[in-house]
């Protein structure tokens, strides 16, 4: 695959577009095809996941250390909100209905991961007969 073009000329990609190039996706980027979030979206996904994480690692009651719930929630967050733009492709956009819906939809994620881990993590401890894994 050639290289593409780095001149500032027409038909030259250039940013995302260079970098999914690249990569050797065809995509357009930032015209309704939504490949890669932007980084505000990809920001709010972030602190809403770890907030639903911390939330719900306190229910836990010390299931998770608080960097696991942070970086579970995270994590539960980022991939929650990626697929409830793919169900709802109203959510997707940078409007404010759109950004309230991916924020909930982040953090409900990132409660549901973090309760999955700490499940599993509960029960890898009690198979092990309460021992810590740090």
């Amino acid at each position: 695959m050639p290289l593409p073009c780095r001149a500032a000329r027409p038909g030259c990609p250039d940013g995302p577009q260079l970098l999914l190039t690249l990569l050797g996706v065809d995509a357009k980027v930032g015209r309704g095809n939504w490949i890669v979030p932007d980084t505000i979206s990809l920001i709010i996904w972030l602190i809403a996941g770890i907030t639903g994480g911390f939330v719900v690692g306190d229910f836990l009651k010390g299931r998770l250390d608080p960097a696991r719930n942070a970086v579970v929630g995270a994590v539960g967050g980022v991939i929650g909100a990626q697929i409830l733009q793919l169900v709802i492709p109203a959510l997707r956009g940078f409007d404010t209905v759109s950004i309230v819906g991916q924020a909930i939809g982040a953090a409900a994620s990132g409660v549901a991961l973090t309760v999955v881990a700490g499940a599993v993590l509960g029960q890898r401890r009690r198979r092990r007969g309460g021992s810590s894994s740090k």
